[in-house]
């Protein structure tokens, strides 16, 4: 492992078991940590646990998951991320990172009289989101469905943790 003046460079990321790739990524990440020579540990518990060690400092890493469709605008949970200078419950923005630029966007975005307005302002948010990456999206995916007219009872849970299969018929 690599140091430097006498400090090893070593780290913990917190990341949680609802979403049960996270820890599988987590082990990725350790083994891709490893080989530059930083020592990479997983701790598995709670979602909390993340944004209680943003709030008391002691947060290395945190490995979580951000769903934004089921939100009509994804700038609310850009607002949630990354203007609030305390984290809440809910965020997994990024720790001590602020952006003045990013803060006033975001007003200006949502204190647009117009639809017209936004996209340039909405260029703008993810021009400075994607220019400092104060978090890193390291996989995403898409939740596809495909129903036959032949099944009955189907719906999607808006927040893509069930199937509910148990819901299902199938017409003859």
């Amino acid at each position: 492992m690599r140091a430097k003046d006498g400090i090893r460079f070593a780290g913990i990321v917190r990341t949680f078991v609802n979403r049960p790739e996270l820890p599988v990524i987590a082990t990725a990440f350790q083994s891709q940590f490893k080989a530059i020579g930083f020592d990479l540990s997983i701790s598995i518990g709670e979602f909390q646990a993340i944004a209680e060690g943003q709030r008391d400092g002691t947060l290395d890493l945190g490995l979580s998951s951000r769903n934004t469709t089921v939100v009509p605008d994804p700038v609310s949970t850009i607002t949630l991320d990354f203007t609030s200078d305390v984290p809440t419950s809910g965020a997994t923005g990024a720790t001590n990172w602020r952006n003045d630029d990013l803060r006033r966007s975001v007003a200006s975005y949502f204190g647009a009289t117009e639809e017209s307005m936004r996209p340039p302002i909405r260029r703008r948010i993810v021009e400075i989101l994607q220019q400092e990456l104060p978090v890193i999206a390291v996989v995403w995916y898409d939740q596809i469905v495909a129903v036959g007219n032949r099944i009955e009872g189907f719906d999607v849970d808006p927040f893509e943790h069930c199937l509910r299969l148990e819901r299902l018929t199938v017409k003859s």
